[in-house]
């Protein structure tokens, strides 16, 4: 299979906002991309990348200018190169994203080329590389424009940084869970019900070790409204019993594609940050 790799810098970004849903971590995302090489590409690149984090609701991307500005006087050769050195004093980013992308060639004989991107993720704070989001997935579906890798790209996304609720209410099989189009969440999605289990005791320290999380259940989204949804509870859970879902249990987007899709729980220090 024949492969072009292409990386590209601060290509024209736009500024996005939303309502922001009530207790979701919000980043400040800065997306950073190498030189430009092929400018019929760029800008649907640049375009499907920053829809992708905007859909998500869980970023928001700072503009061209404001990007420039805050790197005023930095140089970016370190960050593009891999060597992100000091980035502490940059105020008003939580996270740099890194583009890059490759445009391969399909089947033989049929004339196609594929797109895929890839964004390298990096705590500004603490200089730590957090995971990389790509839009390869594993899907009969081929990426045959830069529109439908930043579809793929935005389920990944949402899988690296899942919407994350509670149970409201439940009345026989409809659930309602604090989750809505404002988080990201749409229909059809499936939300992992998840308690943490008991909590161990170190034998040494005596000290409380985390508890491990459970998923007691899943629920189906059949009608997702602005902050709140309605979702299908399986025949086999209902409140009581062992394993029954209940109120105040937490919920959380369950992915449809492994790869990459559980890097958020193993970053702790992301956990406690973010803006709401």
């Amino acid at each position: 299979m024949c492969s072009v790799k292409k990386t590209m810098v601060l290509g024209a970004l736009a500024l996005c906002s939303w309502t922001v849903p009530v207790g979701a971590k919000i980043y400040q995302l800065g997306l950073v991309m190498a030189e430009r090489e092929d400018r019929r590409i760029e800008g649907d690149i640049v375009s499907a990348t920053t829809n992708a984090f905007y859909e998500s609701k869980r970023f928001v991307v700072i503009e061209r200018a404001q990007l420039d500005k805050i790197f005023a006087e930095r140089d970016l050769s370190d960050f593009i190169n891999g060597s992100p050195g000091d980035l502490s004093n940059l105020e008003g980013v939580d996270m740099l994203g890194l583009v890059s992308y490759s445009v391969e060639q399909g089947a033989p004989g049929t004339g196609q080329w594929n797109y895929y991107i890839d964004v390298r993720l990096t705590d500004v704070k603490t200089g730590q590389i957090v995971g990389n989001v790509s839009s390869r997935r594993d899907t009969f579906s081929e990426p045959t424009t830069p529109h439908i890798a930043g579809r793929f790209l935005l389920q990944n996304v949402r899988e690296m940084f899942p919407p994350e609720g509670y149970v409201v209410s439940i009345t026989g099989d409809q659930v309602i869970v604090d989750l809505g189009v404002e988080s990201g969440l749409q229909q059809g999605d499936t939300l992992e019900v998840i308690r943490e289990g008991e909590v161990i005791f170190h034998p040494v320290t005596g000290k409380p070790l985390p508890a491990q999380e459970i998923v007691v259940g899943t629920l189906k989204v059949v009608d997702p409204a602005n902050q709140m949804s309605t979702c299908k509870l399986p025949k086999a859970s209902g409140k009581g019993g062992q394993g029954a879902i209940d109120i105040a249990d937490r919920v959380r987007l369950q992915p449809k594609n492994q790869t990459g899709a559980k890097i958020l729980k193993k970053i702790p220090f992301l956990k406690n940050r973010g803006r709401k």
